[in-house]
């Protein structure tokens, strides 16, 4: 693979940096969003997720998204931070 998926290095350290950006760098930098109406977001019911992920990067026009802010949806309990964020690119990795 040409590009690492780094989702559980995003998923461990990105949240603890946004909850800290202010008093670490003086701004919000916006590690982390919420959802956004214009974002695709999927559930696969009854399926692990390290298997979609292996799923999605066994198709060869499908590459992780690592520079990608860290998306979440706030639920009742707790903030639900996404499995991963993954665009297919028709055209290779320097696609659109």
């Amino acid at each position: 693979m040409l590009w690492p998926d780094l989702i559980m290095f995003r998923r461990t350290v990105l949240p603890p940096l946004e909850r800290n950006e202010r008093r670490l760098f003086g701004r919000d930098i916006m590690f982390s969003k919420p959802l956004q109406t214009r974002c695709f977001a999927g559930v696969v019911q009854d399926a692990d997720s390290d298997n979609v992920r292996k799923q999605l990067l066994d198709i060869d026009t499908v590459f992780p998204v690592n520079t990608a802010t860290m998306k979440y949806h706030e639920t009742s309990e707790r903030r639900a931070y996404e499995c991963g964020s993954y665009a297919l690119r028709p055209d290779g990795f320097l696609g659109e």
